[in-house]
């Protein structure tokens, strides 16, 4: 009886950051046969799914070939397929990698009705020299172009990323620089992590950053990482509260099982809302107000 579904149609990943274990743990990109994740797909919605997030440890670089060769399927004609599926409501994907963001892709932004305006893509760090020893594959310029197209081609579009706070060889400029890509394109939501090597990985053998003037003579890099990723949290623009008070399309998950929770305020961009007990005296109105609002329904919320 599930509203909302996840449906795996990639796995592994060949871009091989090098602070990353996932090419070592998960393999080389596979990606699953294109009608099959459709057949899979339909057997969900006809089990009362409404929403599918499409999932890949690099869903973005999902390319499935026919038997004869002749046809060659990516994330996007995967998208505009399930578009046509009637009881599907909405479509979502992710992870994603910057580099396998192209244009058709972005397209279907615009040509999707069903594609939630929301994508999460991971750039770990505002510096071009950081993101060269990660060996991420591109640069700033390079995300930040993508953006802007995504916000041309869909301006309601809002974007989630992932940075990684201390990364060996950072400088307190490099790291302002991720602070000055936060507050250009105001994340919606973004995980952060204080580096930490991986064993097995080209980053598990670089030496940790270090510094005794910012930490008052201290040495413990860890120490220094976490006080910048401090500072990274309380910077960066963090929009939940301000929803409320907003007309806003929700889909109902259904009640909280606790009185304390609060509403699941991720909009169209996130994923579907929990109502919490007693949503009414906690002020939250749901227009066209109803004595049973059931999971899945799609309403209006003040």
């Amino acid at each position: 009886n599930k509203i909302s579904s996840y449906l795996t149609i990639q796995e592994g990943c060949d871009k091989f950051c090098h602070f990353c274990v996932v090419p070592y743990t998960r393999g080389p990109e596979f990606s699953r046969p294109f009608y099959q994740i459709l057949n899979e797909a339909k057997e969900l919605i006809s089990n009362g799914v409404k929403e599918i997030t499409l999932l890949g440890q690099n869903v973005n670089a999902y390319k499935f070939f026919s038997d004869d060769k002749k046809n060659e399927y990516d994330l996007a004609d995967l998208i505009m397929e399930l578009e046509k599926i009637k009881n599907l409501k909405r479509i979502r994907f992710t992870t994603s990698h910057p580099k396998d963001m192209n244009e058709k892709l972005i397209n279907c932004y615009n040509n999707s009705t069903k594609l939630m305006p929301f994508l999460h893509l991971p750039v770990q760090s505002g510096s071009d020299k950081i993101l060269k020893s990660m060996n991420r594959k591109h640069n700033i310029q390079f995300y930040e172009n993508i953006l802007k197209k995504l916000k041309n081609i869909n301006p309601e579009i809002e974007i989630s990323s992932d940075f990684i706070i201390g990364y060996p060889g950072e400088t307190d400029e490099d790291f302002n620089k991720t602070l000055k890509l936060v507050k250009k394109f105001s994340f919606i939501n973004s995980y952060s992590f204080v580096f930490s090597p991986r064993p097995g990985t080209a980053a598990s053998h670089l030496k940790l950053i270090d510094n005794t003037d910012d930490l008052n003579g201290h040495t413990d890099t860890e120490h220094y990482s976490k006080k910048r990723k401090e500072y990274f949290i309380h910077y960066k623009f963090l929009p939940g509260l301000g929803f409320y008070g907003f007309g806003l399309i929700h889909m109902i998950g259904g009640l909280s099982r606790t009185a304390t929770s609060a509403l699941r305020q991720l909009l169209d961009a996130g994923t579907l809302s929990n109502l919490p007990a007693g949503f009414k005296q906690r002020g939250i109105r749901i227009r066209d107000d109803a004595q049973s609002i059931q999971p899945g329904e799609f309403r209006d919320v003040d």
